[in-house]
């Protein structure tokens, strides 16, 4: 069964950002595939997150080669639902790529802060935090420090 393309562009229409499970919205664009495919592509697309190939592999009981082999065949025998499946899993994996970065930019901003505490502890420790004239970063201060004292 081959799908016309301007009907795999079109429909079903996917917006940026609502996900939804595939088993409840898009049962028809693979229930032509064999049954080892079909669970290939639940695993790899069937949640809200897209999975890694690894844990699809993993939640089959199969080797990763094993759902390789099943998209790849999917690729050959039909290139629209391929395609299609392609484009759901392509938004799932931008929403996680999205969260990623959105955790590593919390993680990076409470490190500077941490170190920025760290850095006016040390200077309280040693009597030095009465030198700055006011609350700066610490590359401010140890250029104001080292201009007064000639470090």
């Amino acid at each position: 069964m081959t799908v016309d393309t301007k009907l795999v562009h079109v429909w079903p229409p996917i917006k940026k950002g609502a996900v939804q499970s595939m088993e409840n919205r898009f049962t028809f664009f693979y229930e032509h595939l064999t049954a080892g495919q079909i669970e290939a592509v639940k695993a790899l697309i069937g949640g809200d997150k897209a999975a890694t190939y690894k844990s699809a592999g993993e939640s089959l009981g199969v080797s990763i080669n094993t759902v390789k082999t099943h998209m790849k065949r999917i690729k050959k025998s039909d290139p629209d639902t391929y395609h299609w499946i392609m484009r759901v899993r392509r938004m799932q994996l931008d929403k996680r790529h999205e969260e990623a970065l959105a955790r590593e930019d919390e993680r990076c901003h409470q490190f500077h802060a941490n170190n920025l505490k760290s850095w006016y502890r040390q200077l309280k420790m040693v009597g030095a935090l009465d030198l700055l004239p006011r609350r700066m970063s610490r590359k401010e201060g140890i250029k104001y420090i080292s201009d007064i004292y000639g470090f």
